[in-house]
């Protein structure tokens, strides 16, 4: 287990990272610079205590996995169906009830 503390300004400049690993570190919330990893093809952060994805997720166009799981989520970001290269969501041991209602079929990779 971490305490992994993200500065929302430093993130947005490691944008050659093409994977984010930041699970086990009690995270509330991930900072919308998030969206400026441009490179990243795997975001992992499960197991922390997340409650919302910012939306700026969805400017992750190259994002191939998604990992969610063991969070506090109550949904995914209203335009995931924009991430058309992801191959997997792994978002079990949430509170989400149901998926965004449309685009989800432009996903066909998953």
């Amino acid at each position: 287990k971490n305490r992994l503390m993200f500065d929302p300004e430093d993130l947005g400049f490691l944008t050659p990272l093409t994977v984010l690993d930041a699970t086990f570190n009690n995270l509330r919330k991930l900072p919308a610079s998030v969206g400026k990893l441009l490179n990243v093809t795997e975001l992992q952060v499960n197991n922390n205590g997340l409650e919302k994805l910012p939306e700026s997720v969805v400017k992750l166009v190259q994002l191939q996995k998604l990992n969610v799981h063991s969070n506090r989520l109550q949904a995914l970001p209203a335009q995931i169906s924009l991430l058309t290269h992801l191959t997997e969501i792994t978002a079990q041991c949430n509170k989400i009830s149901s998926l965004p209602s449309k685009g989800m079929g432009t996903l066909v990779r998953l």
